[in-house]
């Protein structure tokens, strides 16, 4: 592995530490206990090393077969949030063992990624990963998830833009998730915020001018691999998951949800380094 390889490996699997850390140390001053704070570092260390072992090998855009399989998982388990009780009408999450896992902040990127590999919102019709970006963007207005419904219509539009030919069908398909996000907006859930999980930009607030900054800094830093990378160049998913990740965080600082990796919560972090393991590196020379 070349040196410029290295280089990149490392800054891509580091980009998220700034925002877990100062997260939990955001926590840990207003009290929150050891065993919330405690798992975003967990969780963060063992993803970003598997992560690694992707980023260092995988030279290849994944296969046709994976994406089939990927998005199948993915779309079925944002489907089976609704299996689960759910919370005030809202169903966001799935059991799995002793953890409620954010389903969205974890499927949304893997269905991201192959839907471009199916060029979906290319010049060719292709109805079935149509169907199935429609069916997701269906499925964040039932749950509903504005924060996510918006940031996968963001994505779709990127794919959609990154085609010099276009489908009518591929048009019309983005048009549609883009109104079923706008639909979600009007139908906010009634949960209370978690000061912790949706207000930690508040309690950074609290804290001082400097917690606040810092926050929002290591906010802005984790899209930059899906823009600034050499393979984000070259790779219409890299960007699309960028946009994915900007808006995903921007709709975090509008509204009640979640912040990804500085507020607590596994599956923010898990779909983060998902993202990142399919970020192709490519050795400069």
């Amino acid at each position: 592995m070349s040196a410029s390889r290295i280089g990149q490996w490392l800054w891509c699997i580091f980009t998220p530490f700034p925002a877990l850390i100062v997260g939990v140390l955001v926590m840990r001053q207003h009290g929150v206990p050891s065993s919330r704070w405690g798992l975003n570092l967990i969780g963060g260390v063992l993803s970003a090393a598997i992560c690694a072992v992707f980023l260092a090998r995988s030279r290849t855009e994944m296969s046709k077969t994976a994406a089939n399989i990927s998005a199948c998982l993915a779309g079925g388990a944002l489907a089976a949030t609704f299996a689960m009780t759910g919370s005030m009408g809202v169903h966001r999450w799935i059991q799995v063992g002793p953890l409620t896992v954010y389903a969205g902040a974890v499927c949304l990127p893997v269905l991201i990624v192959a839907l471009g590999v199916f060029d979906a919102f290319g010049g060719k019709l292709r109805w079935a990963p149509l169907f199935l970006a429609i069916s997701v963007a269906l499925l964040l207005l039932l749950q509903p998830d504005a924060a996510q419904a918006t940031a996968f219509a963001g994505a779709a539009f990127t794919l959609l833009i990154a085609n010099d030919q276009r489908a009518r069908a591929a048009w019309a398909a983005a048009v549609v998730i883009a109104l079923l996000a706008a639909w979600t907006w009007t139908r906010l859930d009634p949960l209370p915020p978690v000061p912790y999980v949706e207000g930690i930009i508040g309690l950074a607030r609290q804290s001082g001018p400097a917690w606040l900054v810092a926050s929002l800094a290591a906010l802005a830093v984790l899209p930059l691999p899906f823009f600034v990378s050499p393979s984000s160049c070259q790779s219409a998913v890299a960007r699309a998951l960028g946009v994915y990740l900007c808006i995903y965080i921007l709709a975090s600082l509008f509204g009640h949800f979640p912040v990804p990796l500085v507020g607590f919560g596994l599956a923010p972090i898990v779909g983060y380094f998902v993202a990142l393991a399919n970020l192709r590196l490519r050795d400069s020379g």
